[in-house]
């Protein structure tokens, strides 16, 4: 599942994992993502 996020960021838990957290237009609530295996600056995904 795919899910864009609006005003996103990029937040590390106390288990140092990092995950997005941002606000989805969608289904307009505030979403935490499972933990980012890989980011890519450049396309900002």
């Amino acid at each position: 599942m795919t899910v864009e996020l609006e005003r996103w960021s990029v937040r590390r838990f106390a288990d140092d994992t990092q995950h997005f957290v941002g606000f989805c237009l969608e289904s307009r609530d505030g979403r935490v993502s499972t933990k980012i295996l890989e980011l890519d600056a450049a396309s900002r995904s």
